[in-house]
C-alpha cells in the first residue's frame, strides 16, 4: 500500500548530528544537506503509487530513497 514519505521532514527528537565536531557537521552539511536540499525531498512520489500493491502487506522502502541510492 503506498504511503507518503513526510518522515524526513521532521527532524528526530534525538538527533546525533549535533554531538560531531564543528568540521565534521560542516562536511556532513556539504555533501548530504545539498543532495537532500536539490534532490532527496524534490523527488515526486505520486507517479510512482501504481507501483504499490493495494492490500496491506509488508512495509514498503519509500520512492525517494529508492530513487536516492542510484545517485
Amino acid at each position: 500500500m503506498f504511503r507518503k514519505n513526510t518522515r524526513h521532514q521532521q527532524i528526530p527528537l534525538t538527533n546525533h548530528v549535533d554531538e560531531l565536531p564543528e568540521k565534521l557537521r560542516k562536511r556532513l552539511e556539504n555533501s548530504w544537506g545539498v543532495f537532500y536540499r536539490e534532490i532527496y525531498s524534490r523527488i515526486e512520489e505520486t507517479p510512482f503509487a501504481v507501483l504499490y500493491a493495494d492490500c496491506e502487506s509488508q512495509p514498503k522502502v519509500a520512492v525517494n530513497t529508492l530513487v536516492g541510492w542510484n545517485f
